[in-house]
């Protein structure tokens, strides 16, 4: 297990030297989610149980290394969401603006260009990349939203 997630890391550094590392993420209940690459899967991955019912986040790391930085940094927090958030509370919004507040705290997401590039390159997006589908418009343009909150 350990070779396999350092082996993630490897791919993540060559796949693209300005993306960071993936974001440390926990479940609701505050157990840690590792982060595991995994080029079988669909699109880039996402957030998904291990044969033992243990929360993991499940990426394609040469898809994941396509993508542009803020889309990247968007999208791993925002797997990380479908873990973090209680199953009671959890909808598409939810993780949406779960990933806009964690950016802004961790200052990925601070300007309005940078707010506008997410939006333009989150449509840009194939069909096929994220793992439940494409973003709709109306999220898209929903996401200034998450910080009138």
């Amino acid at each position: 297990m350990k070779t396999f997630a350092l082996s993630l890391a490897l791919c993540l550094v060559a796949a693209s030297a300005a993306q960071a590392k993936p974001p440390t993420c926990r479940t609701w209940q505050g157990m840690e989610v590792p982060y595991l690459g995994n080029p079988a899967v669909e699109g880039l991955g996402g957030a998904t149980t291990d044969r033992k019912g243990r929360a993991i986040i499940a990426l394609h790391p040469e898809r994941l290394g396509q993508l542009p930085p803020l889309v990247a940094d968007f999208w791993l927090i925002r797997e990380c969401a479908q873990h973090a958030i209680h199953p009671t509370r959890l909808t598409e919004q939810s993780a949406d603006c779960f990933a806009m507040k964690t950016m802004l705290k961790k200052r990925k997401l601070s300007t309005t260009e940078q707010m506008k590039a997410l939006q333009t390159q989150l449509r840009a997006l194939p069909e096929d990349a994220l793992p439940r589908g494409p973003m709709t418009e109306a999220r898209i343009t929903a996401l200034p939203a998450c910080f009138e909150n």
